[in-house]
């Protein structure tokens, strides 16, 4: 007999499918930032230099984004939705802000700021501006 798994919402299974679709980019490897668990794309240089841009898988523990620092002196946060090939939405969320060499300490302030935006049900893309990113 097999299993039936029986979601709450269609959006509750947007969401498992989307985890399960990234899930193979998760190892031992992986950045740990409270609840969440990311892990880089690229590798992550020691010095960050200027317009730098680097991707990261990025789980809530809820949801499966992609996570993009641009070492950009913007100081915002862009989510954008985009379609995948497997035909699954994925929001990119896009961090625009002037990085510091020490990129854990850099991720655990955005995904402080990002816990604080929430995440947006975007139909193509919502920008924040961030005045105060709270070192």
């Amino acid at each position: 007999m097999s299993k039936i798994k029986i979601y709450a919402s269609k959006d509750d299974h947007e969401k498992a499918k989307r985890r399960k679709h990234l899930s193979c980019h998760f190892g031992d490897d992986d950045i740990i930032i409270g609840d969440y668990r990311l892990n880089a794309v690229h590798y992550i240089p020691a010095k960050i230099p200027k317009g730098l841009e680097l991707d990261f898988y990025m789980d809530t523990g809820d949801d499966a984004y992609l996570l993009r620092l641009e070492n950009k002196p913007d100081n915002v946060i862009i989510y954008v939705n985009r379609e995948t090939t497997e035909i699954i939405p994925v929001t990119y969320i896009i961090v625009r802000k002037v990085l510091l060499d020490d990129i854990y300490e850099e991720l655990d302030v955005i995904i402080k700021k990002i816990k604080a935006i929430g995440y947006p049900d975007v139909k193509g893309e919502a920008v924040y501006e961030i005045e105060n990113w709270n070192r």
